[in-house]
């Protein structure tokens, strides 16, 4: 199974998906390999407002056989995770607010809060996080 979270401008773009969909794909799949080798793949965005519009936490995208209603079952799975629904009552809305706080001793998840910590707090966190944000900056330009 191969998963991929993606956040950022545009994600409201279903072309986006299918794009990053058939990408995995390709990387995943040799010549001459045989399509049955293909894993299951889900594509998940993590979107600051709800991009699809239906006021729902989450959605779950799968391809469907219009004619019969039947799932079309070919391993593709896109899911849009709606950052706008940040309800402390459920733990998707906790994982949303915790993923736009800035605050690690704001955060619901401890896991999270940790890793925040660290790279915003300690200084070798710091120190990594700089240098990952160098080489991005240098692969850019």
């Amino acid at each position: 199974m191969k998963v991929s979270v993606l956040s950022g401008e545009n994600t409201g773009d279903r072309r986006r998906a299918r794009y990053h969909s058939s990408i995995i794909d390709s990387r995943l799949l040799r010549h001459g390999d045989d399509f049955s080798d293909l894993p299951e793949s889900y594509v998940i965005f993590i979107t600051e407002r709800d991009v699809i519009g239906g006021k729902l936490p989450i959605y779950i995208v799968e391809r469907q056989i219009t004619n019969t209603g039947e799932n079309f079952n070919d391993g593709e799975h896109i899911i849009y995770v709606n950052g706008e629904a940040k309800n402390n009552a459920t733990e998707l809305g906790r994982l949303m607010h915790d993923f736009f706080c800035t605050d690690p001793d704001e955060m619901h998840y401890k896991q999270l809060a940790d890793k925040v910590r660290y790279f915003k707090q300690d200084e070798k966190g710091v120190e990594t996080m700089c240098r990952v944000m160098e080489e991005m900056r240098n692969s850019i330009g």
